[in-house]
């Protein structure tokens, strides 16, 4: 179906990035909307950081709704930062503070 999980924890600076993808049979209806308030969850309670973070290609806009959705906020875009099919590829940053309601 998919998978959703963390990479690149900094224990320092409490933060960590979530990342998620999903088979496209499974696109638009609700997998991630149900999975990511848990993963947000887990996050916060048993890892203990403060920050979640995510990134985003702004063509991706379902996936930047879900994030918006789980109470994410959009940073801004970090420009042509990887290369995707010989192309550079920008990527919109988005995060979740454990203080944001």
């Amino acid at each position: 179906m998919g998978a959703c999980g963390f990479n690149g924890k900094n224990p320092e600076h409490k933060t960590i990035e979530v990342g998620y993808w999903l088979l496209p049979e499974h696109w638009k209806k609700g997998v991630m909307s149900e999975c990511l308030p848990m993963a947000l969850k887990y996050a916060f309670e048993a890892l203990a950081v403060h920050r979640v973070e995510a990134v985003v290609e702004p063509a991706n806009v379902a996936s930047a709704r879900v994030l918006e959705a789980t109470g994410f906020r959009c940073e801004g875009i970090k420009r042509e930062c990887e290369w995707k099919d010989g192309q550079p590829q920008s990527l919109l940053i988005y995060s979740r503070l454990a203080t944001d309601i």
